[in-house]
């Protein structure tokens, strides 16, 4: 997995962890931190669903920075048919 990963302007830190919170504290497979520049990823996780989650937070931030609103949902759609692409398609 990556360490580092740009998004816009902001170069974040890729962590993994073993109890990501969410920013109300929660337990969380993904956070990312747009104040800090770091995306937290639950190390436990099984790698197919820490690239997932890894790309949930990637989209969070791409909407982040270019004022997109999308709910939770749409962001987890979004992130799964990337990686479904990106998986099916290796020479991308």
């Amino acid at each position: 997995m990556l360490r580092r990963i740009r998004i816009g302007p902001l170069d974040y830190t890729i962590r993994l962890e073993s109890n990501p919170k969410g920013k109300e504290g929660q337990n969380v497979d993904g956070e990312i931190n747009n104040l800090e520049g770091v995306i937290r990823i639950r190390s436990e996780l099984h790698d197919t669903m820490k690239l997932q989650t890894l790309w949930h937070e990637i989209v969070h931030g791409i909407c982040f920075h270019n004022r997109i609103k999308l709910n939770e949902r749409d962001t987890d759609l979004l992130a799964t048919a990337l990686v479904t692409v990106l998986r099916d398609n290796k020479r991308l």
